[in-house]
């Protein structure tokens, strides 16, 4: 069987609407990407970027959306996120890593990328809605349900 590459480009303009908005489509593209090699190219004089991503597909990837069987699980967990999302799960994964220093664990044991998609579509308010999220079970929300419950809190200006 025949490797199928593409090449997905994006643009990434540096104004500061515009730079959130690209670097969220990039981080949606990649949560479902096989990538195989990655460049960034930019123009002399010109303060954008292009970065290229060069990716397998896989025969799923290939068909059509309507040829994609429903009750592959690979695919139907695809999810785009908003900006805001994004950058909650931005700072619920940077405490997830200083966490896993400060307790010399890997990353997943302290919570893992399902659960941090989770709480930060769900954003809950409560222990009891946290310990609901797919992912994070009442375990962890004992042992870090009040830190997360922190950052997930808006920041008030």
């Amino acid at each position: 069987m025949k490797k199928q590459l593409q090449l997905r480009s994006f643009d990434l303009r540096p104004d500061q609407n515009g730079m959130q908005e690209d670097l969220v489509a990039v981080n949606n593209y990649l949560r479902q990407a096989e990538i195989m090699q990655a460049f960034a190219v930019s123009r002399p004089g010109d303060t954008s970027a292009v970065i290229m991503f060069l990716e397998k597909l896989n025969h799923k990837q290939a068909l059509t959306e309507n040829e994609i069987e429903p009750a592959d699980e690979k695919f139907a967990e695809r999810k785009t996120f908003t900006i805001a999302q994004v950058k909650l799960m931005e700072r619920l994964k940077a405490w997830r890593s200083a966490k896993a220093s400060e307790l010399q664990l890997p990353v997943f044991m302290i919570l893992p990328n399902m659960a941090i998609e989770n709480i930060a579509v769900d954003v809950p308010e409560t222990l009891t809605q946290l310990t609901a999220s797919k992912g994070m079970g009442p375990i962890r929300a004992q042992k870090y349900g009040s830190e997360i419950l922190a950052l997930v809190q808006p920041v008030e200006a």
